[in-house]
């Protein structure tokens, strides 16, 4: 689930995998709109689970290609 919006990710979902941590995954939208509100008020943007500053160009884009529902319960 996406920490930012709660959502379960599903297929075609576009996610950035964050460096601060392999677990640490967003909706790639909700990290934008994340890092911008962030910006806006002068802070560098953080992760919104441990707020370990993100390095974007660290980050990971990709798309949900499958979701395994039995692993996640």
């Amino acid at each position: 689930d996406c920490p930012i919006c709660l959502l379960q990710f599903e297929v075609d979902d576009r996610i950035t995998l964050l460096d601060c941590h392999k677990n640490h995954i967003l909706h790639s939208d909700c990290l934008e709109s994340w890092s911008k509100s962030q910006r806006k008020r002068k802070i560098k943007p953080t992760c919104p689970i441990c707020r370990k500053e993100v390095i974007m160009s660290k980050c990971k884009t990709q798309i949900v290609t499958e979701v395994d529902r039995e692993a996640e319960a």
